[in-house]
């Protein structure tokens, strides 16, 4: 298969190699942030410091909102301009709870725990997801799941329980 590589087990193609770089990079600014954030934390109080980065990422987002021309930007607007049915204040209910209080409320934790403990609590998200998708969303857990989850919640524990301080 030209322009197909296999590895681990995973077929890829050479043109998503600059997503898969993306990727590789988003990964690296998400854990980077939590040092930097507790950092500046001893300068800067939480609420504050979490206002400042949004609105940093919103300026250095501005250019591509702009680009009406760049390819995967100007498709995701499309659909907000057509979404005429959308709930928007639902919508600015959601943002605003899940970014402002969520984030602040880690930052105000990470004046007391470390960056570390932080991050790893914080990505737990999956763990209560599962958790709560049969009572909230009547989704079924299975077997495997349910292992997986006792392992997730067994892997916190150890990680936390090991002094990650």
């Amino acid at each position: 298969m030209k322009g197909f590589f296999l590895k681990r087990g995973m077929l890829y193609s050479s043109g998503n190699l600059p997503y898969l770089g993306a990727l590789v990079g988003s990964t690296f600014l998400m854990g980077s942030s939590f040092v930097a954030s507790k950092t500046l934390l001893t300068s800067i109080p939480p609420f504050p410091l979490v206002g400042w980065r949004f609105f940093v990422a919103a300026i250095a987002t501005l250019p591509f909102a702009l680009a009406g021309s760049y390819k995967q930007f100007s498709s995701w607007t499309g659909i907000v301009q057509g979404a005429t049915n959308t709930p928007w204040r639902a919508v600015v209910m959601l943002g605003l709870l899940q970014i402002t209080v969520v984030m602040g409320l880690l930052f105000l934790s990470m004046e007391q725990v470390s960056a570390a403990t932080a991050s790893i609590l914080l990505f737990t998200n999956p763990i209560w997801v599962a958790s709560l998708s049969p009572l909230v969303l009547s989704e079924r857990l299975n077997g495997s799941r349910i292992v997986g989850l006792a392992l997730g919640i067994l892997g916190v524990m150890l990680v936390i329980g090991a002094g990650v301080e």
